[in-house]
């Protein structure tokens, strides 16, 4: 090692040493023999975010920062490139530090080098600590390991999502068959048969279980959307029975439901999974219990901004909900919305919540906004285009007059499901043709000579899906009306989860009622 003399020798002088420490693009500390800091620069202070005066002078075991490691742990201070430079009295090469600077109320990250400076004879001087700063680079590696985590959690998801979807596929046919018995078993029996109580119970059962699956195909994305004109005070009047067991006894729900509010459009099972996870949420808040509040009115929203999409203007319906909770910070509210992000412990929530709202929010149109402060409480305000248009009537035909006479070739291939939609159609008085898969209803067709009035079809099926089944036999058959029936559906009859149009779904599990309902209603348009 060269002396510090012969050094500035080279440079021509401590003036133009001091001229090249005070323009160059990296931070330069001098520590002496006795550790403490005799030179520094400019770019040191900027960097370790302290001024000249707190920086000089100070000593090794005595620093006025704290260091991290690369994982974002604390450094200890024989860890720090001085002590190691000082200790080892080799080289430090290209050693990545976080330096903490409170008065930024940041973390800047460098790559240190450092080299100990001996003397003619032999004896340890100066140790000479480099900083380059890599913060950018470092922020660009942690987005791309968040990123990547993000991707990790995707798929993760993604795969337990399809695990859920088939689960539930199965659970829907089995339920389908178990509730569809059940049903035709409790209507034979007499209110004073000891086994219509027993039925009843079952009948419970896989109502209890449907709701389970019904949960399961929201979480996989499964559930098809079909959006009808609702009035939102009707959903809240039903969940206001359902809510308090969901959140428990400890919260007080109350309910301010607006008068002569307007329609919206909107799939009254997403409403409901809006509300519910909302309502949660807010129960989450409050670990000691407290009040929930759920509001309903009418608004005019004028230009009202929306990310990535145009200023919201126009009636809209607003939906709020409101804690007096813990709250959250700025830092919170500007990640609720994203996918994975939740504030519960690890295993205790799948971060889902809140993304799975605002995606249902947008996907029909509206928008969603959150006003909350640290022990003040929250509230999210949803908003929903209003509509002008009534509500359909929903047109209930009594069991026993919703049979007929026509032809209707059955095609599913779960026998469980089979045999059950074939009772009940033949009870109804209606011919049935019955195919276990796609091909094998292809050949029925063009073997039947008669006419075929309605084909009623499962839609995830081996070898020819529903929809493959309904385009090949309405060109042989334009005439045949079609229904599906589904408990689980791919892209096959919905684009983007809404149903699409002239598609008539009826989904699995489903009652004997409402599957000949569904049926005469077909084949009566």
């Amino acid at each position: 090692h060269m002396s510090i003399d012969g050094d500035l020798h080279l440079l021509g002088g401590v003036d133009d040493m001091r001229s090249v420490l005070h323009h160059l693009n990296a931070g330069v500390v001098a520590h002496g023999a006795d550790t403490s800091i005799r030179v520094c620069n400019p770019m040191a202070c900027e960097l370790l975010g302290l001024t000249m005066d707190q920086i000089i002078g100070v000593t090794a075991p005595d620093p006025q920062w704290m260091f991290l490691r690369e994982d974002g742990s604390v450094m200890p201070l024989d860890e720090y490139p001085v002590n190691v430079v000082l200790r080892d009295r080799t080289a430090l090469r290209d050693f990545v530090v976080g330096v903490n600077r409170p008065a930024k109320n940041d973390v800047a990250w460098v790559l240190c080098n450092g080299f100990p400076v001996l003397d003619q004879s032999g004896q340890l001087e100066l140790a000479i600590i480099t900083f380059t700063d890599i913060t950018g680079l470092k922020k660009g590696e942690q987005e791309r390991a968040k990123l990547e985590e993000q991707l990790r959690q995707a798929l993760k998801m993604e795969a337990i999502g399809r695990l859920a979807g088939g689960v539930a596929h199965d659970f829907n046919n089995i339920l389908t068959a178990i509730g569809g018995y059940a049903e035709m078993l409790h209507c034979s029996l007499s209110h004073d048969d000891k086994l219509f109580r027993y039925v009843e119970e079952i009948r419970k059962g896989t109502e209890r279980a449907s709701e389970l699956t019904r949960q399961l195909l929201f979480f996989a994305r499964k559930q098809v959307v079909q959006p009808q004109v609702i009035q939102p005070n009707e959903i809240l009047a039903r969940l206001e029975h359902m809510l308090p067991r969901l959140i428990g006894e400890d919260v007080n729900l109350v309910f301010f439901p607006a008068k002569k509010l307007h329609n919206i459009r909107c799939d009254p099972g997403q409403l409901d999974q809006i509300l519910v996870n909302l309502a949660v949420n807010a129960r989450d808040a409050m670990p000691n219990g407290g009040r929930v509040a759920i509001e309903t009115s009418n608004v005019i929203l004028e230009n009202e901004p929306d990310p990535g999409h145009e200023p919201k203007s126009g009636p809209f319906v607003m939906v709020a909900i409101s804690d007096d909770g813990v709250g959250m910070d700025a830092a919170t509210k500007e990640h609720i919305f994203e996918p994975f992000f939740s504030t519960k412990a690890t295993g205790e929530g799948t971060g889902l919540g809140l993304s799975t709202v605002y995606g249902i929010v947008k996907q029909h149109g509206g928008t969603i906004r959150v006003y909350s402060e640290v022990g003040e409480g929250t509230t999210f305000k949803v908003y929903f285009p209003a509509v002008t248009d009534d509500i359909e009537p929903h047109v209930t035909t009594s069991l026993d007059t919703s049979g007929g006479n026509e032809t209707i070739l059955l095609v599913e291939d779960d026998i469980l499901v089979r045999e059950l939609a074939r009772t009940i159609l033949s009870n109804h008085g209606y011919i049935v043709l019955e195919a276990a898969d796609g091909e094998e209803a292809l050949l029925l067709s063009q073997r039947f000579s008669g006419t075929i009035h309605l084909l009623l079809t499962d839609v995830v099926m081996p070898k020819l899906n529903g929809r493959q089944l309904a385009e090949r036999i309405l060109v042989e058959r334009p005439e045949i009306l079609v229904l599906y029936m589904s408990g689980y559906t791919e892209n096959i009859i919905v684009h983007r989860g809404v149903l699409d149009d002239e598609t008539t779904l009826i989904q699995k599990p489903f009652t004997v009622k409402a599957l000949a309902r569904m049926v005469r209603e077909v084949l009566d348009s």
